[in-house]
């Protein structure tokens, strides 16, 4: 995580934090509002807006975001998959680098 609050540091952007997920339909979970906390504890300083966009394809929900409230970059933290994992699942953050209109970097934690 030092070297997403260095990146905050150089550039100081706007920043946007957004959720792509198709379960959650109602309600937050305990785990989802705890983990934001944490978060929002990090890089509060930077005034983060938080999204929570209900959408099966990440890719399109991204893309979206990011023509909608004129993004000139994606910052990604990619999880970490397990060996087994990696060979039968392509990341989000491959996805998209192949489908982004807009610089991606991704800063492994």
């Amino acid at each position: 995580m030092r070297h997403f609050l260095t990146f905050l540091n150089m550039f100081r952007p706007n920043l946007h934090v957004v959720n792509v997920d198709s379960d959650h339909y109602v309600e937050l979970t305990d785990d989802y509002k705890a983990e934001r906390a944490r978060l929002n504890e990090m890089i509060k300083e930077y005034n983060p807006e938080y999204y929570f966009i209900r959408m099966f394809d990440f890719v399109e929900a991204i893309n979206q975001f990011v023509v909608d409230k004129n993004i000139d970059m994606i910052l990604t933290v990619p999880k970490h998959h397990g060996f087994l994992s990696a060979l039968f699942k392509t990341s989000h953050t491959k996805k998209l680098a192949y489908h982004s209109h807009v610089p991606i970097v991704a800063i492994h934690s």
